[in-house]
């Protein structure tokens, strides 16, 4: 697959932007890039909640777009790594 099909498959999606808002991926990566400044932190059940609630707050204020959503293109200019283009979502 090419990158252009996947934006185009990301575009058609209803639910390109929301899906993973309901399982803990983006948890998991937001706390990969906290982790290593933040040495100290257990990221535990409650610290993990506290780190889901900002994503869904970060993700209210953009008009429940992505962090580096990009308004007025044709295509979204936000996409997955090549090994996850298979996917329509974000």
């Amino acid at each position: 697959m090419k990158l252009i099909d996947h934006r185009r498959n990301i575009q058609r999606s209803a639910d390109a932007y929301t899906k993973d808002l309901v399982n803990d991926r983006l948890v998991g990566t937001l706390i990969n890039h906290l982790k290593h400044d933040f040495i100290g932190v257990r990221f535990n059940a409650q610290n993990r909640t506290t780190v889901k609630e900002i994503i869904s707050l970060l993700f209210e204020a953009q008009n429940k777009r992505p962090f580096f959503h990009i308004e007025g293109t044709e295509l979204p200019l936000c996409w997955n790594r090549p090994a996850d283009w298979d996917c329509d979502y974000i």
